[in-house]
């Protein structure tokens, strides 16, 4: 047995219920020496470490002083019941010891809350009194502006002007970035969309609008379309005097120009396509459209519009509600979404009998598309080509 500074010993004197709590540096020399001075044999219960045996040593005597027989012995019912009170000593010690280093954690970290929040209380009573004194000078500055404004219009009331006219004037001869602070301000005219018509929407923040138009306009050359800083403007799309409605609309910070294309020159061979990728090249955030439905009250939300490049999608999506399957199943291998529009949605097939066999179910792929896109289509079905 190792002889450790560091140790409390438990010993009992056999045959009775006296027992010894001390420490030593050689406790069985200790233990000898007792076994000469009384009549009964010695005996280790247990050995107890600690990093300071002599502050236990006397902490253990004080709280057993009630079962002191005389000097330094001490009586337990038995060796296990005292082993387990000594136990119960040292788990409360150190539990008690956690709780102490918790809790001087927390106090800290509270400290240093309050330090930081002290901290902020001063930045704000500065901030405060700097706000205090900004409120001052916009009070000054408010002042001496309705003092301009009241002086401006009485200028206008007497050469019989107003001054929303004199101001529309001015801003026309300013930047285009004046023009358009202006214009927020300004109703746009009513749209004239019809079903079936594609939307380019170019979007773009307000602070590069100037370099961003010219951009645009010069995408917009390549196919003979003119662009002019206009609220609208008629313009042409390459040989076929295709008439656009360019229009500009804002919600700061961002804009959105809109090309407006009717429906009847949409299918101009790649003409669509390839302005939208132009567009993108150009570092737009475009996408393109086609109207498919227009409210009751003349309003053409988003919701109205559908992505020109989702046919697939809303194809695959409207043969999940076609029944039986095995009609679905040759539609999904022989047939396509060619056109998507209310009056005339067109769905190609590759073979003659299935174009002959899905005549009679047209009715329910009209309610497929209305289950899908929640407006009725009027469903024309024509052969791709001419394969048995």
């Amino acid at each position: 047995m190792t002889e450790l500074e560091s140790n409390i010993y438990l010993l009992q004197a056999e045959g009775t219920k006296r027992f010894k709590i001390e420490r030593s540096l050689q406790v069985l020399t200790r233990n000898q020496i007792l076994n000469d001075q009384i009549p009964y044999a010695l005996k280790v219960i247990e050995i107890f470490s600690t990093p300071d045996p002599q502050k236990d040593e006397t902490k253990l005597h004080e709280i057993f002083a009630y079962r002191r027989l005389q000097s330094d012995w001490f009586e337990f019912d038995s060796p296990e019941y005292a082993a387990r009170l000594i136990h119960d000593y040292f788990r409360l010690r150190q539990e008690t010891h956690h709780q102490i280093s918790t809790l001087s954690q927390q106090l800290k970290s509270a400290t240093q809350k309050l330090k930081n929040t002290e901290e902020k209380l001063n930045h704000l009573e500065q901030d405060y009194q700097k706000l205090q004194q900004e409120r001052d000078h916009l009070f000054q500055f408010k002042v001496a502006i309705q003092r301009d404004m009241t002086r401006i219009l009485s200028r206008l009331e007497s050469h019989g002007l107003n001054g929303n006219s004199i101001y529309t004037e001015q801003s026309l001869r300013h930047s285009a970035m004046s023009l358009i602070r202006y214009r927020l301000g300004v109703a746009q005219q009513k749209r004239c969309l019809q079903l079936g018509d594609t939307v380019i929407m170019v979007g773009f923040s307000l602070f590069e609008y100037e370099t961003k138009f010219e951009q645009f306009k010069s995408c917009l050359d390549k196919y003979s379309i003119t662009a002019e800083d206009e609220n609208t403007v008629d313009t042409s799309l390459l040989e076929a005097g295709v008439p656009l409605g360019i229009y500009f609309t804002t919600d700061k910070p961002y804009a959105r120009l809109e090309i407006e294309i009717p429906r009847r020159y949409w299918a101009l061979p790649g003409m669509v396509p390839e302005l939208f990728k132009e567009l993108k090249e150009f570092g737009f955030e475009a996408r393109y459209c086609r109207l498919v439905h227009i409210g009751e009250d003349g309003d053409t939300g988003e919701l109205g519009f559908i992505p020109c490049d989702s046919l697939d999608e809303i194809w695959h999506q409207v043969l999940t509600q076609i029944r039986p399957l095995g009609t679905q199943t040759l539609l999904r291998q022989q047939g396509s979404l060619i056109e998507l529009s209310p009056e005339s949605t067109r769905v190609g097939v590759t073979s003659r009998t299935l174009l002959k066999m899905i005549q009679d179910k047209i009715p329910h792929l009209e309610s497929a598309f209305e289950e899908i896109l929640g407006i009725r289509f009027c469903v024309n079905v024509e052969l791709m080509n001419d394969s048995p």
